[in-house]
């Protein structure tokens, strides 16, 4: 009774181990540090990001996107 215990409980492990086997997706990250040096330079890149470069990357399928401060 024990012999068929631990073998049926093997092969549960085994499916389980086997049935988790899947690649997880791949993430890529890049940082950017812009150095700026007046209010008129950091007032432009953030109109940049925010009307031009955010929604190019929007339309180009790359929804996961963050701009930080």
């Amino acid at each position: 009774m024990k012999k068929n215990l631990l073998f049926v409980l093997g092969i549960c492990l085994m499916s389980i181990s086997f049935a988790n086997n899947t690649k997880p997706k791949q993430a890529y990250y890049q940082i950017i540090v812009y150095h700026l040096k007046n209010e008129t330079q950091i007032q432009q890149v953030d109109d940049y990001l925010k009307n031009a470069f955010l929604p190019a990357l929007h339309r180009a399928g790359v929804s996961k996107t963050g701009v930080f401060k």
